[in-house]
């Protein structure tokens, strides 16, 4: 990224509200590229997303008016799965993709992988060529296919 690209830094819970209104424009913008809903977001109590920064490892891409991309990793839960993290919530305001912020947020995201986690996992949605090419450019390999994974509002399947 060049001078002018966006900062990239780990949130915190002071960001909570604007990393909420993000995943929230994510979800009702893009409701099948996520597994989660914009209600499911809602109904979270926004002291659960400060919880979320402080436990996770997420972070932001910021301009001037505030946050143009986030991505989180977390560690999978027990003593014999901590070696392990998944990435989740990736995502780029339309304004700004095609202009390295993605690769930014991901290259933040790895740094902190490479010194914590032996592997990092994630889940993309099938049909989502764009993200399937990225994080393929990022290393990342199929494992399996989950059918039926996510029961849309409408009564579909992803």
């Amino acid at each position: 990224m060049d001078a002018s690209s966006p900062a990239i830094r780990r949130l915190g819970g002071v960001d909570a509200p604007g990393f909420r209104a993000m995943r929230l424009m994510a979800f009702r913008t893009q409701p099948r590229e996520f597994r989660y809903s914009e209600d499911d977001e809602a109904r979270q109590d926004i002291s659960r997303t400060v919880q979320r920064l402080e436990q996770d490892h997420v972070i932001g891409a910021f301009d001037a008016a505030g946050l143009v991309g986030i991505g989180g990793i977390a560690a999978e839960q027990g003593d014999r799965l901590r070696h392990k993290a998944v990435l989740w919530g990736m995502y780029v305001a339309p304004d700004w993709r095609g202009r390295g912020v993605a690769d930014g947020i991901m290259s933040a995201l790895m740094d902190h992988a490479a010194r914590t986690y032996e592997r990092v996992n994630l889940t993309v949605v099938d049909g989502n060529e764009r993200a399937i090419r990225f994080y393929r450019r990022w290393g990342f390999r199929p494992l399996g296919t989950d059918p039926r994974a996510i029961r849309m509002e409408d009564g579909s399947y992803l």
